[in-house]
């Protein structure tokens, strides 16, 4: 087995830092989520913002109304907040003083806006074969509502999926290693095809 590790150090090693990153960037992502908040989740809770009549398009909208829309949300957080308690409540604060945030400069908040729905929507369609171009679609449609969720729970997908892929990988790459030196001990134990000839040619005393 010391032999196999040793000729394929750089394949166990590469294993190795790819899980490591990928732990790494989900922690960053659930970070980043806590830190920021999800700009829009607090439109889940709204009824009439479920309504696809009433669903926004962010690219299509303009400042103004970008304005009427966020001072919306934050009115319909505030009603919430008296029904909810705990981190739940913590996380509704924060989505508070994110829309407030945006509510202060609306024209660059729409920018931002603009600027990730694009960045995610181009994710998104990289994995259009795995995931499939009705979920791919029906994401796109959410963003451009201000939904996240759905983009959110592709990318959790695809995230348990590649991280499966390298534990996977990584099992494989230890299994190989215990063949290979099974296969060693085998070799060593077992007589050579000239040995084996010897004892037979061997008259018996």
């Amino acid at each position: 087995m010391t032999e196999f590790f040793a000729a394929n150090q750089n394949m166990i090693i590469l294993v190795g830092l790819i899980s490591g990153i990928l732990g790494i960037a989900a922690f960053g992502s659930a970070l980043l989520r806590w830190y920021r908040g999800t700009p829009t989740a607090v439109t889940v809770t709204n009824s009439e913002a479920l309504n696809p009549a009433r669903r926004p398009n962010l690219i299509e909208m303009t400042p103004s109304e970008f304005t009427v829309w966020t001072t919306e949300l934050r009115e319909t957080a505030y009603t919430e907040r008296d029904k909810l308690h705990g981190p739940a409540l913590i996380a509704l604060e924060d989505k508070i003083t994110d829309l407030t945030r945006q509510l202060a400069n609306p024209e660059e908040a729409l920018a931002q806006q603009h600027a990730i729905i694009i960045s995610l929507e181009e994710k998104l369609r990289g994995f259009g074969n795995d995931i499939g171009g009705d979920r791919i679609a029906e994401a796109k449609t959410a963003l451009e509502a201000g939904d996240y969720s759905i983009a959110d729970d592709i990318f959790a997908e695809i995230e348990a999926r590649e991280q499966m892929a390298v534990q996977n990988a990584a099992r494989a790459a230890f299994g190989r290693g215990e063949v290979a030196e099974a296969q060693v001990r085998w070799h060593d134990s077992t007589p050579t095809t000239s040995a084996r000839f010897t004892c037979m040619k061997q008259p018996n005393i």
